[in-house]
């Protein structure tokens, strides 16, 4: 199943994630005798789906990277996952994740998260950031345009993942406002999920400032996180 970025709402994911280290896959015969027959079987499996709010041992048949059946039955698959005494379960969506590479991305699959979004800090180039990833990723992804992210680009800020210097502790000038506010503006319309705020983090960010933010997320009907 293959990663991709986040473009809009979401639901729970579709694959379904073992919370364990350890499972034991088979391979079916592949004979037809009248049932159908699925890519994959996860079999015997303690079936959560909070949407439904089922919870209960079931049998899951997937095919074409997708769920196609949750049965009580026994069910064909061209191979089967046995997994009695385990959780199957959506997989989980993790809305506040500043880790986001490789690294990162390995640590939350084996945690059952399938989307990873940073939504807080945000990125201030949202056309590169996801061209970093694109292809390379092994869970979905996405993230906000950040007014944190966008002040430090604006005001040449020396910090990592947070301000150290002027983003930090300067009043930004007019023009510098205006410079955040086409930025966290074009970010929305280049595919951003939402806008990204942390006044605690830009303390010298004056009210009419951080008003300018929440304006531009009424005009997109876009959250702020």
């Amino acid at each position: 199943m293959s990663s991709s970025r986040v473009g809009g709402w979401w639901k729970w994911a579709a694959p379904a994630v073992l919370l364990t280290a350890t499972v034991v896959i088979t391979a079916g015969s592949g004979a037809s005798d009248g049932k159908e027959t699925y890519d994959l079987v996860i079999a015997n499996g303690r079936v959560m789906d909070p949407e439904s709010g089922l919870d209960a041992v079931r049998n899951v048949g997937i095919r074409g990277g997708k769920i196609a059946v949750i049965s009580t039955g026994a069910l064909e698959g061209k191979q089967t996952m046995e997994a009695r005494g385990l959780v199957v379960a959506p997989g989980f969506i993790d809305l506040h994740q500043h880790g986001q590479d490789a690294e990162n991305y390995a640590v939350k699959a084996a945690d059952g998260v399938t989307t990873a979004l940073e939504l807080e800090v945000g990125v201030a180039d949202v056309d590169r950031w996801y061209e970093e990833r694109e292809g390379k990723a092994l869970i979905n992804y996405g993230a906000s345009v950040g007014h944190i992210a966008v002040r430090m680009s604006v005001m040449h800020d020396p910090g990592g993942l947070l301000p150290s210097g002027d983003a930090a502790h300067r009043v930004a000038t007019t023009v510098e406002r205006e410079q955040i506010s086409g930025l966290l503006e074009k970010g929305l319309k280049r595919g951003a999920l939402s806008l990204g705020l942390g006044p605690a983090y830009t303390e010298a960010a004056t009210n009419q400032e951080i008003l300018d933010v929440f304006r531009l997320a009424a005009k997109y009907h876009a959250s702020c996180h």
